[in-house]
């Protein structure tokens, strides 16, 4: 995944445009429903404004820019609050139809665009070649077959903000295509990395399988798990005359050995017999990331940035389209949102 930096400025009242507009800066793409703290008196803005530096970032914050769980998979998204399946998380994030970004081989782009197939209406801009890129959580979102826990709602909306495209210079500065929503497919925990599918199509290129090696997808993670059920119960019930560790350790080998068709299938099973109870109740996904994949909100407090601080609407300033807002006072000095960073060659 891409580097992030963080944006810091100036003490920022709520709801006040953000110095980056949307225009501009269309990664802008973090963003909640809006909390009904925006009504808060201003004894309680004065209040916050009191309280340490770190207590004010992570006040009531919902999603968190981390470390990924995916070993040497670089940052990654986290929620620290449960979402149950359908909710949205996060924010509306815009599109940026790209044209025959697939021939563009060294375009460092071209790792983060999306299939326009996927998007209703997209495939009007261009009859060549075209991609959708979604600079927001399509850019900072990792993807974990096993666990995949989010989807892009597919129902994009467009509009030109209300400018005219004959007598509006700001017309066609900014991408018109907005609203893609992010839905949770499941019930997702507090602590969670979130994962969208990238397609098993992304990991199979040559240049991709030689970097990363083999990765496996949800069939293989549905197959350990058979397996690992399958053992759970011949290693545990069973009767045989020698119980020792030793025993059952081999004859996990060769569990192993025997069921397993593929390396990929291999790379999630545990490696020792005495991993198995825990893959048996937590599921091989879970179990091939460890114990602390699900994160404490010290660990998020202490390790995370906070990307639940702006919402997105139209821009106050004119031609400029939709801006990015400050959800609450944003003391200065303090981080307002990272955002990530592509490199465009």
């Amino acid at each position: 995944m891409p580097l992030s930096y963080a944006l810091s400025a100036a003490a920022i009242a709520a709801p006040f445009l953000l110095s980056l507009t949307y225009q501009l800066c269309t990664t802008s793409g973090f963003v909640g429903t809006y909390p009904s703290r925006y009504n808060s008196s201003s004894e309680t803005a004065t209040a916050n404004s009191e309280k340490p530096l770190q207590q004010q970032q992570h006040r009531q914050c919902k999603l968190y820019l981390a470390e990924s769980s995916i070993p040497n998979a670089g940052m990654g998204v986290y929620t620290a609050v449960d979402v149950h399946k359908g909710v949205s998380i996060g924010n509306i994030d815009p599109i940026i139809p790209i044209t025959d970004a697939k021939a563009k081989t060294n375009w460092t782009i071209g790792e983060f665009h999306w299939n326009s197939d996927d998007f209703e209406g997209i495939w009007y801009e261009s009859d060549r070649s075209l991609s959708a890129l979604i600079p927001g959580f399509g850019a900072l979102v990792n993807c974990h077959f096993g666990l995949n826990n989010f989807h892009h709602k597919h129902q994009p909306m467009y509009d030109s903000a209300g400018l005219h495209r004959s007598k509006d210079p700001g017309a066609g500065a900014f991408t018109y295509w907005h609203g893609v929503d992010n839905v949770a497919k499941r019930d997702i925990m507090a602590g969670e990395e979130l994962f969208i599918s990238y397609g098993e199509s992304y990991f199979t290129g040559k240049k991709r399988k030689e970097k990363m090696g083999p990765i496996p997808n949800a069939t293989d993670f549905e197959e350990a798990d058979q397996i690992v059920a399958k053992a759970h119960q011949q290693l545990n019930i069973e009767e045989t005359a020698d119980d020792s560790k030793e025993t059952k350790e081999a004859a996990w080998k060769n569990i192993v050995a025997s069921e397993a068709t593929s390396d990929r299938v291999r790379m999630v099973l545990p490696k020792h017999y005495d991993e198995l109870e825990e893959a048996h109740r937590v599921g091989t996904a879970r179990h091939s990331l460890g114990r602390d994949s699900i994160k404490t909100q010290g660990w998020l407090n202490e390790n995370g940035i906070c990307l639940d601080t702006v919402y997105v609407k139209k821009s106050t300033l004119p031609q400029a389209g939709r801006g990015a807002f400050a959800k609450e006072h944003i003391p200065r000095g303090s981080v307002i949102v990272p955002v990530p960073v592509m490199p465009v060659n």
